[in-house]
């Protein structure tokens, strides 16, 4: 749960993600940058020292009455799919739980169910996966990415 409550808009929901996105990444240590188009297929880049991530980010804060479960499409508002070769990265943020979902592009679905209980999701992996951004993967099995909890 965030330290403070915010009612805002859907529409501004994605623009709350990139930012609250953009802040954890430099709580790890990350390099962090916005491209300046607009219609750039992806919201930020991380470099991470040695690679640069292009990562697309997305967030909800609804939770499905029927299903109780969050949705969070992986597709762009066109209907058109993302291509692998403009993200790497998927974030999807619930706002409400103040919790991410890191999805590496190449095992991404078109749209995540989260259950209300986030850790209870079938690809527990990808739940706060931060070392997804890790500059190896002997770093990443390592733990060495900082935390910013």
């Amino acid at each position: 749960m965030l330290p403070y409550e915010i009612h805002i808009m859907t529409s501004n929901l994605g623009l709350l993600a990139e930012s609250v996105f953009s802040s954890q990444c430099i709580a790890r240590g990350l390099a962090v940058a916005i491209p300046m188009a607009s219609e750039s297929p992806y919201d930020r880049l991380v470099d991470t020292g040695d690679r640069i991530i292009k990562v697309q980010i997305k967030g909800t804060d609804s939770l499905q009455t029927n299903s109780r479960k969050y949705r969070i499409k992986l597709t762009p508002s066109s209907g058109a799919a993302y291509r692998a070769e403009d993200v790497d990265v998927f974030a999807g943020w619930i706002k409400s739980l103040n919790i991410w979902l890191l999805v590496p592009f190449a095992e991404a679905p078109n749209t995540l169910h989260i259950p209300e209980d986030p850790f209870l999701f079938n690809r527990g992996d990808w739940v706060s996966n931060w070392k997804i951004f890790a500059e190896t993967p002997r770093q990443a099995q390592r733990g060495e990415l900082g935390s910013a909890e």
